[in-house]
């Protein structure tokens, strides 16, 4: 059934995956995995106006916690691992 992740076989982000969003708000979250993933925390894809506050994401050695691609005004603060951060426009990043 309708959103089941599975029918999308292995997404990009072991957390979370945002496209096509827009005045997105992640605040107060925690993730972990059980086993060892080499995936970024989270993937935003053609998203705009997104901020991240007082975020506590495990990551992998190695990996981004975050992958923007086509995204604008994204800000980051508290967000455990990536230095406080505001960027107008990006077609591709890896924080």
């Amino acid at each position: 059934m309708y959103p089941d992740p599975y029918r999308w076989h292995t997404l990009p982000a072991y957390g979370m995956y945002f496209r096509y969003v827009k005045g997105l708000r992640v605040n107060d979250v925690v993730l972990r995995y059980m086993n060892r993933d080499e995936r970024p925390a989270f993937v935003l894809d053609d998203v705009s106006d997104a901020a991240f506050y007082n975020v506590d994401a495990r990551k992998g050695d190695g990996a981004p916690l975050f992958i923007l691609k086509n995204v604008t005004n994204f800000s980051a603060h508290q967000v455990n691992g990536v230095v406080d951060t505001k960027i107008g426009k990006t077609e591709k990043k890896e924080l």
